[in-house]
């Protein structure tokens, strides 16, 4: 994938399972630990919603996208719309959120990237939020490892 100016990218190597590390992407009790609170919510299956419920500084909301990826142990991919962006509703304003999971021995390298950032500026705060959520799942994992 050729990475520009809008596109978020962060990586961090967690000393657990691949198995361990897929459960924390799709469990919407762990999901709900590292990403703020929000309730995951979703069949998994291709073309399907995605929703992050939740309630942020007293109001409620819902992110949401559709399915576009999802690999067992491997890759999630799907887009994604807040509307704490600010930005209109339409396909142009939706991100693509990818999970990649790879094993590196008794440890796991897992990577998120998120596509179509506003703007460099944007692109630069996803980069920082996902790496402290990367954090928050390193912690979880293996803190019940």
């Amino acid at each position: 994938m050729t990475m520009n100016s809008t596109t978020a990218q962060a990586t961090i190597t967690i000393h657990t399972s691949v198995n361990t590390v897929w459960q924390a992407l799709t469990d919407p009790q762990l999901v709900k630990q590292y990403m703020f609170g929000s309730t995951l919510v979703t069949d998994w299956k291709i073309g399907e919603p995605v929703l992050y419920r939740g309630e942020w500084e007293g109001k409620s909301y819902e992110d949401k996208g559709i399915l576009l990826t999802f690999e067992p142990m491997r890759t999630i991919a799907m887009t994604f719309f807040s509307p704490a962006s600010g930005l209109e509703d339409k396909p142009e304003n939706y991100q693509k959120i990818t999970y990649d999971i790879v094993p590196e021995g008794d440890s796991v390298q897992l990577t998120v990237t998120q596509e179509n950032n506003k703007d460099e500026a944007s692109a630069s705060r996803s980069q920082e939020n996902w790496q402290m959520i990367l954090g928050e799942i390193k912690k979880l994992v293996e803190a019940t490892a």
